[in-house]
């Protein structure tokens, strides 16, 4: 009798905790970050019914749960190198892509080069007057406050998020903080 008892007592919990990962996936947004030109490539060629499949099995993960689901967003970018950004062509090509895909669409920066502030603005200017023309909304990752800056001034479509490089600083096993110390953690 008390086995019999501890058994439905398990397959409750079992059940349970089944029930609540239904839950979960339903309510979590499933995404995937294309951040390398190979992938733009095979993205752009393959739509991405085929290219999450060749995605997931590429992977190994081709039976995980997650490779019975699309994903619901593509972040589009690097927020490490910005040479692995993608070209404004392949942008464009990328985002119309999936706006027909209905997916939704985070564009992944990293942090802005001085040489480049002036070329990143006009890049948001162009992806604000894109996502204008199909009244839709697209997140930016920021990685510094110079881009937080332009995404403000020249994006009302453009929502920005903040990024793993916002707060930057020089992490070297000899620093002091390693040993307890915040001396050198004043500003940065």
């Amino acid at each position: 009798k008390w086995f019999a008892e501890e058994k439905k007592t398990l397959e409750a919990e079992e059940h349970r905790k089944a029930e609540q990962t239904r839950k979960m996936r339903k309510t979590l947004e499933m995404a995937l970050e294309l951040d390398r030109p190979e992938l733009y490539d095979a993205y752009l060629s393959k739509g991405i019914r085929n290219f999450i499949k060749e995605y997931w099995r590429q992977n190994g993960l081709e039976n995980c749960a997650a490779a019975k689901r699309l994903p619901e967003r593509l972040y589009f970018g690097n927020q490490f190198c910005h040479l692995l950004f993608p070209e404004e062509p392949v942008l464009l090509s990328m985002m119309e892509q999936a706006y027909q895909e209905d997916l939704k669409i985070t564009l992944s920066f990293s942090y802005v080069r001085d040489y480049l502030l002036e070329e990143t603005a006009e890049l948001l200017k162009k992806l604000d007057a894109w996502c204008l023309g199909r009244n839709c909304q697209i997140e930016v990752v920021v990685n510094d406050w110079g881009m937080a800056a332009l995404v403000r001034e020249n994006g009302e479509y453009l929502d920005p998020c903040l990024g793993v490089l916002l707060n930057k600083q020089k992490k070297d096993p000899r620093m002091h903080y390693k040993k307890g110390s915040t001396r050198g953690l004043g500003q940065n």
